[in-house]
């Protein structure tokens, strides 16, 4: 069902997947699974939510594996402050920030 009480038409449903089924029936954003998000404090500090692994790791340079791509940070100082499963914050003065993929 929609929002709006209406059953899902067949053109709702055509070219979806079973699990993009699931995903609206569950009411999940688009883009919102399987993607990343990325907050910057000026030059700072940056927050990863969608990282997957840390690849690589200096004080120079951060590379992050967040999924379909791939996050280098360079810069001065660079620091992993936070690190979960998947969430990491990065202090230090971030010069560039780069996607590979």
């Amino acid at each position: 069902m929609r929002k709006d009480n209406r059953p899902q038409s067949h053109k709702d449903t055509a070219d979806a997947g079973p699990g993009d089924r699931i995903m609206r029936l569950l009411e999940v954003p688009p883009g919102s699974v399987g993607g990343f998000h990325i907050e910057l404090n000026s030059n700072r500090e940056l927050l990863l939510e969608g990282c997957r692994n840390v690849l690589e790791y200096t004080g120079a340079l951060v590379r992050v594996d967040a999924g379909a791509l791939i996050l280098t940070m360079t810069g001065e100082g660079l620091n992993l402050r936070h690190l979960s499963a998947d969430t990491l914050l990065v202090e230090g003065r971030i010069a560039t920030l780069a996607f590979e993929g």
